[in-house]
Protein backbone atom coordinates (compact mmCIF):
# COMPACT_ATOMS: atom_id res chain seq x y z
CA UNK A 1 0.00 0.00 0.00
CA UNK A 2 1.72 3.33 -0.97
CA UNK A 3 1.69 6.51 1.42
CA UNK A 4 -1.36 8.07 -0.64
CA UNK A 5 -3.33 5.28 -0.34
CA UNK A 6 -2.57 5.02 3.39
CA UNK A 7 -3.55 8.73 3.42
CA UNK A 8 -6.93 8.11 2.35
CA UNK A 9 -7.65 4.73 4.14
CA UNK A 10 -6.76 6.76 7.43
CA UNK A 11 -8.18 9.95 6.73
CA UNK A 12 -11.01 9.33 9.13
CA UNK A 13 -8.84 8.62 12.00
CA UNK A 14 -6.77 11.37 11.76
CA UNK A 15 -9.75 13.89 11.50
CA UNK A 16 -11.31 12.23 15.10
CA UNK A 17 -8.24 12.54 16.42
CA UNK A 18 -7.90 16.34 15.98
CA UNK A 19 -11.79 16.78 16.98
CA UNK A 20 -10.50 15.00 19.93
CA UNK A 21 -7.26 16.79 20.72
CA UNK A 22 -7.11 19.77 18.87
CA UNK A 23 -4.06 19.30 16.45
CA UNK A 24 -3.54 17.03 13.74
CA UNK A 25 -0.74 14.59 14.47
CA UNK A 26 1.70 13.93 11.57
CA UNK A 27 4.00 10.87 11.32
CA UNK A 28 7.28 12.80 11.09
CA UNK A 29 6.73 14.27 14.50
CA UNK A 30 7.19 10.56 16.00
CA UNK A 31 9.64 8.11 15.84
CA UNK A 32 7.79 5.44 13.63
CA UNK A 33 9.31 2.73 11.41
CA UNK A 34 6.85 2.72 9.45
CA UNK A 35 3.49 4.27 8.64
CA UNK A 36 1.81 0.87 9.89
CA UNK A 37 3.55 1.67 13.30
CA UNK A 38 2.13 5.21 13.51
CA UNK A 39 -1.82 4.37 12.62
CA UNK A 40 -1.65 1.99 14.65
CA UNK A 41 -0.37 4.16 17.50
CA UNK A 42 -3.13 6.69 16.14
CA UNK A 43 -6.04 3.86 16.80
CA UNK A 44 -4.96 2.87 20.17
CA UNK A 45 -4.77 6.66 21.08
CA UNK A 46 -8.41 7.01 20.26
CA UNK A 47 -9.72 4.07 21.87
CA UNK A 48 -7.67 4.86 24.84
CA UNK A 49 -8.42 8.46 24.85
CA UNK A 50 -4.83 9.80 25.42
CA UNK A 51 -2.56 11.60 23.36
CA UNK A 52 -0.51 10.04 20.89
CA UNK A 53 2.65 10.85 22.92
CA UNK A 54 1.82 8.18 24.93
CA UNK A 55 1.84 5.64 22.54
CA UNK A 56 4.97 6.38 20.93
CA UNK A 57 8.19 8.57 20.74
CA UNK A 58 7.72 12.11 19.76
CA UNK A 59 10.79 13.84 18.58
CA UNK A 60 10.42 16.74 19.56
CA UNK A 61 10.13 15.52 23.30
CA UNK A 62 7.51 18.01 24.33
CA UNK A 63 4.93 17.04 21.63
Amino acid sequence: MTADEMNRKYAPLVKKYAEMFGYTPKANDYICLSLDQFYAGLIKAIKARKELKYFLISKNRTA
